[in-house]
């Protein structure tokens, strides 16, 4: 089920009545072009929740994958390894602060414990709501989708073609909108 891209919104897109959109077509198409755009942007376009390990490096920063940072769930901190029973839980503004915008925990009055995936960050970042201009291109790549289909391939032996349709790829003026948003 796509996420942030609606069949009645592709609906209205195409300029057809919402009775007269084909449902699995549209879903297929809707979700087909968020992962076009998630795998160009190597991220989704919305608030995401995660969790990521880290190796503890005796240092002051841990930069974390995701950012902006919109809220950190849980920080543990083990002197091994997770698999150890230490592990503890971090405090914000105790044990640690956060960058929000870069995605950065500082550590506050010690260092990072050095071990091997020691640091559990469980946390939320991305955008609240989808940026517009993710929305739009979305739209364009479900409505080439849906009216034109995916683009297909075929091979024997040692050769393979890929029949080019128009769907499911970005066109330049989709990347350039999206060029900002990439990492």
């Amino acid at each position: 089920m796509p996420t942030y891209l609606t069949a009645a919104e592709l609906a209205r897109y195409m300029h057809m009545s919402d009775s007269l959109i084909d449902d699995t077509l549209s879903e297929f198409a809707l979700n087909t072009a968020e992962d076009v755009i998630r795998d160009y942007l190597e991220h989704e376009p919305i608030e995401t929740s995660i969790t990521e390990r880290y190796d503890g490096n005796n240092g002051k920063a841990l930069i974390l994958t995701g950012h902006p940072v919109t809220e950190i769930t849980t920080v543990t901190e083990s002197s091994v390894s997770l698999a150890d029973d230490t592990a503890i839980e971090l405090v914000e503004d105790v044990d640690y602060a956060v960058d929000y915008e870069k995605g950065i925990l500082y550590r506050l009055i010690s260092v990072w414990v050095i071990g091997v995936q020691n640091i559990s960050v469980v946390y939320k970042y991305g955008p609240v709501t989808v940026p517009n201009r993710a929305k739009v291109v979305g739209y364009q790549v479900a409505n080439r989708i849906y009216l034109f289909g995916q683009d297909e391939a075929a091979s024997s032996g040692s050769w393979s073609a890929t029949y080019v349709k128009g769907g499911a790829r970005l066109t330049d003026d989709e990347i350039f909108i999206l060029r900002n948003m990439k990492r």
